[in-house]
């Protein structure tokens, strides 16, 4: 059976783990595709169920590289269409052709950036991880726990924002007590508006204000009513690692800049979207 673990459309995240008991109570294996839920939340495959699950390092600021996590006695008794100069155990027997060593590296560049984002942000989460994990699991887990918690604020301002605006409807989860259930990327549909113009609306207002970390994308539909337009209120990307803070300190600066950040977007995207294109 294959699931996704959370939907790059509305933002849904679905129960991995009901599906794994339902898939194995079946006598079925579970296939997980965790493209869109890798960069915003802690994945551990062991405690959920799972058989296989795949993602890939560009959504977590990595390079194109597709990532395949399969339980070792499943890699070994399954049938692999491999290369002759490939090696015959797992998982070398399940490489195509010669490795992408270069997206291999920048992969674990990301990893170690992630890491260091969990020591130097995640002590919150890291104290109730410790008993579970240690090293770079512990750093790599905490880090994801940071992010979650970072961007959990940014979605509930962005929510807010959206539902205020007239004619608007958010497609997905929207009850702020459900907030946990879903990823910071909204699909909205305006009414009597194409999302094309909404995008390129939006695109314009950020353009101008210096403020956008992530572009609008647009969903095609024959009818302009029905279109979608999706905005994400994930955490921006940065090649510079920010001033290391220690205690109270880090978080109240880190919450200064989520209010200055919530007050820019908000701005933006009121403005935009108040015009109706």
């Amino acid at each position: 059976m294959a699931v996704g673990w959370a939907s790059n459309s509305v933002g849904t995240v679905n129960d991995v783990a009901g599906a794994a008991e339902a898939a194995h109570a079946a006598g079925a294996l579970l296939y997980v595709d965790a493209v869109h839920f890798a960069p915003h939340g802690p994945i551990d495959v062991a405690a959920v169920g799972v058989d296989f699950l795949a993602c890939s390092a560009y959504k977590f600021f990595g390079p194109h590289l597709g990532i395949l996590w399969g339980r070792h006695a499943l890699l070994e008794r399954t049938f692999a269409y491999k290369v002759r100069p490939a090696g015959a155990a797992s998982p070398d027997r399940w490489e195509t052709g010669t490795q992408s060593f270069e997206a291999v590296a920048g992969t674990l560049g990301a990893l170690e950036y992630l890491a260091w984002v969990g020591e130097s942000f995640g002590g919150d989460a890291a104290s109730s991880l410790a008993g579970r994990y240690e090293g770079r699991r512990l750093a790599l887990k905490s880090a994801m726990a940071a992010i979650h918690a970072s961007e959990s604020t940014l979605s509930r301002a962005l929510g807010e924002a959206l539902a205020a605006v007239p004619g608007l409807t958010i497609r997905g989860i929207t009850e702020p007590h459900r907030f946990d259930e879903r990823v910071p990327t909204f699909s909205f549909t305006l009414e009597g508006h194409h999302p094309r113009a909404i995008a390129e609306e939006l695109g314009r207002a950020a353009s101008a204000s210096g403020t956008a970390t992530t572009t609008p994308s647009v969903s095609r539909s024959a009818s302009a009513s029905r279109g979608r337009a999706e905005w994400s209120a994930s955490a921006p990307s940065t090649t510079t690692r920010p001033r290391r803070f220690a205690g109270s300190e880090r978080r109240s600066a880190r919450s200064r800049e989520a209010e200055g950040l919530r007050r820019r977007g908000l701005v933006v995207l009121h403005s935009a979207l108040r015009r109706r294109v």
